[in-house]
């Protein structure tokens, strides 16, 4: 009997010695590089035991999930916001100029809400005896308010098409309006105008007789107004500036250029100390008539705007078909 010893060897797992044996014969050059490599790799993969695999590739499945449920969270934070964010702030617009004196902006509510255009109110304009307010409209219309207890007196609707001017006679007994703006001068003896021509224009009221023409604007002039006095004309327009004039020989002498979108209404308080504006970027703004400085800003939509007769309230119009009334001293 042979009782030769033979040598020991480590148990492999079942198969595996009959699927390495079965490798084909690869013979190897100096270029066939990728061949070698690949053989390599597949004799390696055969060696290691097929459960491992299976649990390799079960925690890779897991990785996976883990990470595809981290994407979809992540995405439906992103797109939920937060409840608070449906009450943003509104911004603050400030003039373009710097000043050395403080900026106010006021954000009280308006004291009055008087309700009664469909669509857009586009104007507005105070009684000079302070016991109305007029107001024109997208809808053709012209509405008179009293002032002390918010009833309108009467609607005005002979216009085929947007009230864009209105304005009172010096008596509070009259009322102009017109598909672009006019104003009255004070003495109610001219009326002055301004439209898509770029142009302020005055005309005798009595005869219609053309008197001036004021050139500045360099699109659609949208708003026009006298100072008390009779003495200036303030105009604003599409080119986001108001310009003031000497009504008497057409030398412009101030160019306020605080509003950062189209102005729409311009009116002088009545000691003609200063000069309310509001414009499309959503500002009602306060300015010095003589010198051109920034005095304070409100936060409002608002296409009109006017003095009441004392100076201590502001009415303005806007897209939302309401006027509103704010204290401002």
């Amino acid at each position: 009997m042979n009782n030769t010893e033979h040598p020991k060897h480590e148990p492999i797992e079942e198969g595996i010695e009959e699927e390495i044996s079965d490798l084909p014969e690869i013979s190897y050059s100096r270029g066939n590089w990728s061949s070698r490599t690949a053989h390599t790799l597949l004799v390696w993969q055969r060696s290691v035991p097929r459960r491992s695999w299976r649990i390799a590739g079960g925690l890779a499945t897991l990785c996976l999930g883990v990470l595809a449920l981290l994407v979809i969270l992540s995405s439906l934070r992103a797109i939920s916001l937060p409840s608070s964010a449906t009450h943003i702030p509104q911004p603050i617009f400030l003039p373009r100029h710097a000043v050395s004196y403080p900026r106010y902006t006021y954000r009280t509510q308006p004291s009055a809400i008087y309700r009664g255009h469909v669509g857009p109110a586009l104007n507005v304009a105070w009684s000079p005896d302070g016991r109305m307010v007029a107001s024109g409209g997208r809808d053709s219309s012209v509405q008179v308010w009293n002032t002390q207890n918010g009833k309108r007196l009467l609607v005005y609707q002979g216009h085929s098409n947007e009230v864009l001017g209105i304005a009172w006679s010096p008596d509070s007994r009259r009322i102009a309006s017109a598909s672009r703006d006019s104003t009255w001068s004070p003495d109610g003896s001219s009326i002055a105008s301004g439209g898509v021509d770029r142009i302020v224009q005055v005309w005798d009221a009595k005869t219609g007789k053309h008197l001036f023409a004021y050139q500045g604007h360099t699109d659609v002039i949208t708003s026009v107004a006298w100072s008390p006095d009779g003495s200036r004309i303030a105009s604003a327009g599409y080119d986001t500036t108001i310009q003031v004039w000497a009504a008497s020989s057409g030398k412009r002498l101030l160019l306020y250029q605080g509003h950062t979108d189209a102005v729409y209404g311009v009116a002088w308080s009545p000691d003609g100390s200063r000069i309310a504006s509001s414009g499309d970027d959503g500002t009602v703004q306060v300015w010095d008539g003589v010198t051109g400085s920034h005095v304070f800003t409100l936060l409002t939509e608002a296409d009109g705007v006017a003095w009441s007769p004392d100076g201590t309230q502001l009415a303005s119009s806007g897209l939302d078909g309401m006027v509103k009334v704010w204290q401002v001293r």
